[in-house]
C-alpha cells in the first residue's frame, strides 16, 4: 500500500485514504508564488495523532450540545475544534481528552476557542495546495511534519493561544460601554458591568441607536449600548426596529422580577435613560421609584435577585 501525506500535520506514513482535495501545483520562483499547470485532485490521509485528536474534539463537543447546536452539525464543529488542537499540539501542549476537558470547561470557553478556528485549519497541509492560496506555499517544507509553518506564524499562533489561556485567568473588572457611543446603557443607565475585560465589548454588545422620541424623550438619534441585562428585550441590531418603551417597559419589570405582569402594569412615566437629557450614568435604573414599583408590583414581599453582571442584590 503506497503511503499518502496526513492532510493536516504533513506526515509522510499515512496509508489509508481519508479525503480527495481538488488543489493547484505550486512552486517558488524568485520569491513568488506561481501555480503549475491546471488543478488536480490529491488524495491525503489522516495519521494516528491527528485522528486522536479529532477523537478527542467530538467528545467535547458532545459535551457542549448549546454550541454544536447553534453552528451546525458534530463533524463540522468536531473539525474546526479539531484544527485548534491540532494548533496546541504543534506549539507543545497536551491534547488528551483529560487535559482538554480541564481546559475547555463551559460553553463560553468552547466559543473562544472555536475564534481560533479559521486561522488555525489555514495551517492544515492540505491547505498548500488550495486552490486559493490559505497557508504557507508548497515550495518551503523541509518534509517534517509542520515543517512548512514559519516560526513568524508560530509564534503569531502562540500569541492567540495565550490570549485564550489569559482569558481563563482573567479577573472580572467593572467596564464601561466602549467610548465610541453613550456613557451607559441606553436603557437602565448602567455605567459598567462586571465581565473579564477581554470580552467587554462583546458584552456590551453592537453599537445601536435610541431615539429619544420612541424611548419616552425628545431630541435627535443618539447612539450607544445595551448592557446584556436589558439588551434580551430589545430588538437585534440590524433587523429595522430601533427599541420603543415596551421593550423598556419588559427590560425594567424583569429587573423586578415582574416581566409577567409586562402586558398589563404600566409604568407611570416611563423613560429610557438615552431619553434623559444630560443624565449622569450610575447605578441601573437609578432615576426610577423603584421602592415604589416594588412595593407596587410586590406588595407584602421580599425580593431577591442576581444581577450577574453587578453580583447579588438583596431588596
Amino acid at each position: 500500500m503506497s503511503k499518502l501525506m496526513c492532510g493536516k500535520c504533513g506526515d509522510p506514513a499515512v496509508g489509508e485514504v481519508t479525503e480527495i482535495y481538488d488543489a493547484v501545483q505550486r512552486a517558488t520562483e524568485e520569491g513568488f508564488i506561481v501555480e503549475l499547470g491546471r488543478p488536480l485532485s490529491m488524495e491525503f490521509g489522516r495519521c494516528a495523532d491527528c485522528a486522536a485528536r479529532l477523537a478527542v474534539a467530538s467528545q467535547i463537543v458532545e459535551q457542549h450540545p448549546r454550541v454544536r447546536v447553534r453552528l451546525g452539525n458534530l463533524p463540522f464543529v468536531a473539525d474546526e475544534l479539531e484544527s485548534v488542537l491540532a494548533v496546541l499540539s504543534m506549539l507543545g501542549m497536551d491534547v488528551s481528552l483529560p487535559a482538554v476537558e480541564r481546559l475547555i470547561d463551559s460553553d463560553p470557553v468552547l466559543w473562544g476557542w472555536l475564534e481560533l478556528a479559521s486561522v488555525a485549519g489555514a495551517i492544515a497541509f492540505r491547505q498548500r495546495f488550495a486552490p486559493i492560496l490559505l497557508g504557507p506555499a508548497a515550495g518551503d517544507w523541509d518534509g517534517q511534519r509542520w515543517g512548512w509553518v514559519t516560526p513568524e506564524d508560530r509564534e503569531t499562533l502562540g500569541q492567540a493561544v495565550a490570549r485564550q489561556i489569559y482569558r481563563r485567568i482573567e479577573v472580572p473588572e467593572l467596564m464601561p460601554p466602549p467610548n465610541d457611543g453613550l456613557r451607559g446603557c441606553g436603557f437602565c443607565g448602567r455605567s459598567h458591568i462586571l465581565v473579564k475585560p477581554s470580552l467587554a465589548s462583546r458584552t456590551w454588545g453592537l453599537l445601536r441607536d435610541f431615539d429619544p422620541a420612541r424611548l419616552g424623550g425628545e431630541g435627535s438619534v443618539l447612539r450607544g449600548y445595551l448592557c446584556p441585562v436589558c439588551r434580551a428585550y430589545a430588538p437585534p441590531v440590524g433587523m429595522g426596529a430601533n427599541p420603543d418603551l415596551n421593550d423598556v417597559k419588559r427590560a425594567l419589570l424583569a429587573f423586578l422580577d415582574a416581566l409577567g405582569k409586562a402586558a398589563t402594569y404600566d409604568v407611570d412615566g416611563l423613560k429610557a435613560w438615552a431619553a434623559i437629557p444630560d443624565a449622569e450614568p450610575g447605578e441601573p435604573w437609578a432615576w426610577a421609584d423603584l421602592e415604589g414599583l416594588r412595593e407596587e408590583l410586590h406588595p407584602n414581599r421580599t425580593i431577591r435577585y442576581l444581577d450577574p453582571y453587578e453580583g447579588a442584590k438583596i431588596s
